[in-house]
């Protein structure tokens, strides 16, 4: 079963469950294991926006964006704003209990684009096994944030 070590979350949420540079370490790098995390916020404070915004890159379709099922007012983009958001998570397949299976975790995402006169949104995604030469830490758009 795969494994989040982390998320990055930018420019994306909802009024009060806004996230602007946020990463959400998951994993002990120097232990090498899996953490245990509890997110603890009051009610409205974006944890189940955070959840939907998570699962939006493992069930892309919109019909099933969880704040949408919840509260059928709620669309997709309207938790996208200008400039383009972007959702990062890292991921890794265990060998057994907390082991890691490499050292090169999986990185999928996507980034998104809503054009605010149409509420058209052009979304991309991708996905890539790190290596040396490229990880979570490398992508572009995360690397000049501060």
């Amino acid at each position: 079963m795969y494994n989040i070590r982390r998320v990055f979350l930018d420019y994306v949420g909802y009024d009060d469950a806004w996230f602007e540079n946020v990463e959400i370490p998951l994993f002990d790098s120097q232990k090498k294991e899996i953490e245990s995390s509890i997110i603890s916020l009051t009610n409205g404070g974006g944890k189940t926006t955070l959840l939907s915004l998570i699962f939006s890159c493992f069930i892309p379709d919109k019909r099933y964006f969880v704040q949408h099922l919840q509260k059928p007012h709620h669309k997709f983009e309207d938790y996208f704003k200008e400039p383009p958001g972007l959702i990062l998570i890292e991921l890794n397949r265990p060998t057994g209990e907390n082991e890691i299976a490499d050292d090169y975790p999986w990185v999928i995402g996507q980034y998104v684009s809503v054009h605010q006169e149409s509420l058209e949104d052009d979304r991309t995604y991708f996905a890539f096994k790190s290596s040396k030469k490229l990880s979570f830490d490398d992508v572009p758009y995360v690397s000049q944030r501060d």
